[in-house]
């Protein structure tokens, strides 16, 4: 089987977005490389980062973090707010006491008005502020509300594998839309729901995907990005794709 052309290894940014990330992308070989979260996680690995049933007794009461998305997708408000409903709803159904996403995000925005906004003149991210924003509104949270744990539900790039046009990554399989013949295959770029539990001392408890969608399709031994209007378009995808990453809690 042939290597695939295409650009360097995947990078990583920070598996938060529009209000917290600071988005980069990279010019290569013609094709734009968005820096990434990260490599999906291999089928064998354990979501838990801590032994299983301590998890289950150290976290009962949660709270769930604002949406994060990052900022290479256009999600529409809409979506996002039933993404953060249904996250709600499945923890909820999986016997989490949990805090409303409208607390933490009432902190958050309050943070971004007291360092003037995190955005200059042309949309871009002040890096410092949006670093300032993340970590106060974390300890501000914390600090008024007794919960054992923040849930983090992102929307993110990250690296999944394909053989024969074939793509499997964080609990999903995808055939990759190709023009031309030949059996390839390598890395691509993949869209995936991201969710991560971490304790009040910032410690990452749990750390799970769900499959969205693939990135990028092949173009002889290319790969080439996939037209970003058409992304995010599924609502059941999403769902789906939030469903497989919250599943082992």
């Amino acid at each position: 089987m042939m290597a695939i052309s295409r650009a360097p290894a995947m990078f990583r940014a920070l598996a938060m977005l529009r209000t917290w990330a600071v988005p980069r992308a990279s010019a290569i070989g013609g094709l734009i490389i968005v820096f990434v979260s990260g490599p999906a996680a291999a089928a064998d690995d354990s979501p838990f980062r801590v032994d299983e049933k301590q998890f289950q007794r150290q976290i009962k009461h949660v709270a769930l973090a604002p949406l994060n998305v990052v900022a290479y997708f256009d999600l529409a408000e809409a979506t996002q707010r039933e993404l953060e409903a249904e996250a709600t709803a499945i923890l909820t159904k999986k016997k989490f006491d949990v805090l409303p996403v409208d607390v933490y995000r009432a902190i958050r925005d309050t943070m971004i008005d007291r360092v003037g906004g995190i955005r200059d003149a042309k949309g871009d991210y002040y890096p410092q502020r949006v670093a300032v924003v993340w970590d106060h509104s974390k300890r501000e949270l914390l600090f008024r509300n007794a919960v054992d744990g923040i849930v983090t539900v992102s929307i993110a790039i990250v690296q999944a594998t394909f053989q024969n046009d074939r793509a499997e990554w964080d609990g999903v399989k995808q055939k990759v839309k190709s023009k031309g013949g030949g059996k390839y295959g390598g890395p691509i770029s993949a869209a995936s729901v991201r969710v991560a539990v971490v304790d009040r001392q910032d410690r990452v408890l749990f750390s799970n995907g769900g499959g969205i969608e693939l990135l990028q399709e092949r173009v002889g031994g290319q790969l080439h990005p996939v037209p970003k209007e058409g992304l995010l378009k599924d609502n059941r995808q999403l769902m789906q794709a939030l469903e497989i990453a919250l599943k082992p809690l």
